[in-house]
């Protein structure tokens, strides 16, 4: 299982040069959130209290890492068409996926 990390862990890490897989998940209109990778584990970033961060835009969720010192996520969205209309979806082909670039300031 992937180390849960705060944004603190993760400018730590960046730091120190062992940055985690990153992905930016897409959940829904207004709510972002951040995940670890470790192989095939995943876990959000959270709070100090260990509740998962949430961010009310993609914007914000990337100025939380570029304040990290990260320089590029994997965004992912999911879409819920398939279900929607009675689809299986299993294959992930309603998955939009692209790598960001995380200018610095």
């Amino acid at each position: 299982m992937a180390e849960r990390l705060t944004l603190d862990d993760l400018a730590a890490r960046v730091r120190a040069r062992n940055t985690p897989g990153l992905e930016l998940l897409g959940v829904d209109p207004i709510v972002y959130v951040i995940y670890a990778i470790d192989g095939a584990a995943r876990e959000p970033l959270v709070d100090k209290r260990g509740k998962s961060l949430q961010f009310r835009s993609r914007g914000a969720a990337l100025d939380a890492l570029r304040k990290c010192g990260v320089t590029a996520v994997d965004f992912v969205h999911r879409s819920s068409y398939g279900e929607m209309v009675g689809l299986d979806d299993a294959n992930g082909s309603n998955e939009l996926r692209e790598r960001l670039i995380i200018p610095a300031d």
